[in-house]
């Protein structure tokens, strides 16, 4: 008589109609199908941020790839909702300040340090360029550095006073009329007071203003003509006094009371020449022009 197997006596044992072999096949196929699905969500499982909270791009698409995951699959494990809600808010806080894709932000530019040398001994910085003022023009005037500061801080008082007059003028309406004229001329008279004929001089030609008279046109019969002024003569010094415009020789002629006669300075073809003239109008028609201050 034949011993029987295991699997023999195993099936002897069991009811009528149990098929052993169809019940450890399904067997088989449920636990193949476990390891496999716990594979997958091992896979799909939240893993730790390895990527820069700066980088929008790469936010988006971790976001992308666990929408098109969960979509694929019936059943969403809590975890991944979770992951998935933590990255699209911070994508829409990352969105809300940068565009997506900028990357992160350049880095500060470094500024380097300074010399020791350069801190224990700095170099003075020149004086401020005074708008409307030429500061080599004034340099090259023939005034030396003191006596050029002095000059551009008449000229800087000269300037706010101005500026204060048409601030005035316009709020309060008299712009362009006789009292705007008459307080602006009071400004260039105190500051032509203030300055002595040098930095006047060299004023006049750091601001590129004229500041010289030059005669164009000597009347017939006239003190001038008769003292023997000519065309191109330059008008330097009346009694004495240096004269910038025709309204100076003018206004100087008119002041001097009595009779006699003057000096009047003159610069012709290079050299100074002298005439004694009456204390009148000289009878000439004269121009401005600018020139090159003498040393």
């Amino acid at each position: 008589m034949r011993r029987l197997t295991p699997w023999e006596r195993l099936e002897a044992q069991l009811p009528e109609g149990f098929e052993l072999r169809r019940v450890a096949l399904v067997l088989a196929l449920a636990f193949a199908t476990g390891i496999a699905y716990a594979v997958a969500l091992s896979r799909s499982a939240p893993q730790p941020s390895g990527y820069d909270a700066l980088d929008a791009q790469a936010l988006a698409r971790e976001v992308a790839r666990l929408e098109a995951d969960l979509g694929a699959r019936s059943h969403e494990s809590e975890e991944q909702i979770a992951e998935l809600a933590r990255l699209r808010a911070q994508l829409a806080a990352l969105e809300a300040t940068a565009p997506v894709g900028s990357g992160p932000p350049a880095p500060a530019p470094t500024v380097p340090e300074p010399p020791r040398e350069a801190i224990a001994r700095p170099i003075p910085a020149p004086p401020p360029e005074v708008p409307g003022l030429d500061g080599a023009a004034l340099l090259a005037s023939g005034l030396d550095p003191g006596e050029a500061d002095l000059v551009r801080e008449a000229w800087l008082r000269a300037e706010s006073g101005r500026r204060e007059i048409e601030a005035r003028a316009r709020a309060e309406g008299w712009a362009n009329s006789y009292r705007h004229a008459r307080e602006l001329r009071d400004i260039d008279d105190r500051l032509r007071r203030e300055l002595d004929e040098r930095g006047y001089d060299g004023l006049l030609y750091a601001t590129g203003r004229p500041n010289r008279l030059v005669v164009q046109e000597v009347m017939r019969g006239s003190p001038a003509q008769r003292a023997g002024l000519r065309p191109g003569d330059r008008i330097l010094r009346y009694d004495g006094e240096r004269v910038f415009s025709s309204a100076e020789l003018h206004a100087a002629s008119l002041d001097r009371k009595g009779e006699g006669t003057v000096q009047l300075e003159v610069e012709r073809d290079g050299s100074r020449v002298s005439l004694e003239v009456p204390r009148r109008p000289l009878g000439v028609l004269a121009n401005l022009t600018r020139a090159e201050p003498e040393r």
